[in-house]
């Protein structure tokens, strides 16, 4: 996607009377996304990913799909290793690369690393004898 300060000036370009092909020419772009910009809306915001998000621009991700899988997947049996996920995902279905996989899997386990972290740090704060003791403090006689 072409970020949105290339979108104005080329909007510009064409509102000042430049011919289509010279705007493709002096900005380096293809005559067929000068066309396709000078019939889109106006963008609203001036940020590109908020933009693409709500004009939802974009490959759509395969992974996306089985990122709640994969969290499944992975309280399970956490012992897996990411290749042995990936041939139960394609099992399933999954079209994907293997790269982005890897990458989604990376993610996930991240996150649930982080959840199991926060879990841990709230019973271990908890008035329970046997955390508190375990977190350094001796259980009240």
């Amino acid at each position: 996607m072409l970020p949105l300060e290339l979108r104005a000036q080329i909007r510009k370009l064409l509102s000042e009377g430049c011919t289509k092909a010279r705007v493709a020419r002096e900005l380096h772009v293809s005559l067929s996304t000068i066309k396709r910009i000078a019939r889109e809306p106006v963008s609203r915001c001036a940020d590109d990913a908020s933009e693409r998000r709500r004009r939802r621009i974009g490959r759509p991700s395969v992974t996306a799909e089985y990122r709640t899988w994969l969290a499944e997947a992975l309280r399970l049996r956490p012992w897996l290793r990411t290749t042995q996920l990936l041939v139960l995902a394609r099992r399933t279905g999954y079209s994907g690369g293997k790269t982005t996989f890897y990458q989604l899997a990376a993610s996930v386990r991240r996150d649930l690393a982080a959840i199991h972290d926060r879990e841990t740090a709230a019973m271990a704060s908890s008035s329970s004898p046997a955390y508190s003791h375990a977190a350094g403090s001796r259980p009240a006689r």
